[in-house]
């Protein structure tokens, strides 16, 4: 729950201390269980499939998609 509140929070207001507070809530569930790969890579598919895709494409993205 705390990694998709920032995630929402971030695309509602694009601060990038959202980000940050989303990579360490990742960061942590990583070093609790393994299942959060599963949910990462939930994340990125629901990133993909929606219009908020278009923050792969900005300064701090992964390049042009």
């Amino acid at each position: 729950m705390f990694c998709l509140y920032w995630r929402v929070r971030y695309l509602r207001e694009a601060r990038l201390r959202f980000l940050y507070l989303l990579g360490l809530g990742l960061g942590l569930g990583l070093l609790n269980e393994y299942i959060t790969l599963f949910f990462i890579a939930a994340l990125g598919g629901a990133l993909l499939l929606t219009p908020a895709r278009r923050l792969l494409r900005g300064r701090l993205g992964v390049g042009p998609l």
